[in-house]
């Protein structure tokens, strides 16, 4: 794979990590304990969320935010559809997760730079959420059913695994036309659809989400701040202090629910509140096509 930027370097250690992932899935089909669910969700949230909380460097240079007074604004209807999330996600599940899914297939559809067809793109965003259903359906009904309710896991699970087929189908096909043309592209989306496939769905979320995309769009975060990484920190910390106290807040909230089924509520349910904004200040007040390279 040719290329010597911090992206490029970022594509490889993915994809080895992707190997090993792949390997230890191979050899280790025991149960999962608690220890390793609070394990991934510490990942998630220590390695993934934090590339969200850059949205402010985006804020200020996207729509021009200045001056307290509209950084209170901009920051009030940033949190309306968080709150909103928070609050209606126990009535409105059957809604608020498929929105979920499809808004991230959109916003993962970011992460290949630039000269990925858009149906290329799609399926690489949509293999995260469609894939696991292929070889691990139970387990992806089962997380569905703690975020949603049994009918509503039971509906997706059949979906995703008629979707899958038709996904694993497109992406071999992807791969195979990328290959000439962008080797590094090629074996990344390779890599990921490989890692989400055959790896269990949390352990494969887990690692795409902070390997893949919050690692991608740091470093090109990083990239548009010249190098900076003091800006970023100062940036994001604020917002981190913010998330935590969602998280904090809705482990509270879902205190009479069981701890593991209440850590996975936690994590995925703030998660996607905090999703909703992030993605339409990226992916629609840029304005950024398709085939442009996306953060």
């Amino acid at each position: 794979m040719a290329g010597g930027t911090a992206v490029a370097r970022q594509g490889r250690w993915f994809v080895a990590a992707c190997i090993v992932a792949l390997l230890l899935a191979l050899v280790s089909s025991g149960p999962r304990g608690g220890a390793t669910l609070w394990g991934l969700a510490s990942l998630i949230v220590l390695l993934g969320v934090p590339h969200g909380a850059l949205d402010t460097i985006y804020a200020g240079r996207a729509l021009g935010v200045r001056g307290a007074g509209r950084w209170v604004l901009f920051t009030a209807g940033y949190l309306a559809p968080v709150v909103a999330v928070i609050v209606w996600w126990p009535s409105a599940p059957w809604l608020l997760l498929p929105l979920f899914l499809a808004v991230s297939v959109a916003h993962f559809s970011g992460d290949p730079g630039a000269g990925c067809p858009v149906w290329l793109r799609i399926l690489y965003g949509g293999a995260p959420v469609v894939l696991p259903a292929w070889r691990h359906g139970a387990e992806v009904e089962q997380l569905f059913a703690i975020l949603s309710s049994g009918e509503v896991a039971a509906a997706l699970r059949l979906i995703l695994g008629w979707l899958a087929w038709c996904w694993l189908g497109g992406l071999a096909w992807g791969v195979a036309g990328t290959w000439r043309r962008n080797r590094q592209m090629a074996v990344e989306i390779g890599a990921a659809a490989t890692l989400c496939a055959v790896v269990p769905p949390l352990e494969s979320f887990t690692l795409f989400f902070c390997g893949m995309h919050s690692a991608r769009h740091i470093l090109r975060s990083l990239a548009e701040e010249e190098g900076e990484a003091g800006r970023l920190v100062w940036a994001g910390l604020p917002p981190m202090v913010g998330t935590a106290g969602l998280l904090a807040g809705y482990w509270w909230y879902a205190r009479e629910t069981a701890v593991e089924p209440r850590l996975l509520q936690t994590v995925f349910v703030s998660l996607a509140a905090l999703t909703f904004p992030h993605a339409v200040l990226i992916d629609l007040v840029f304005g950024r096509r398709w085939g442009q390279r996306r953060s």
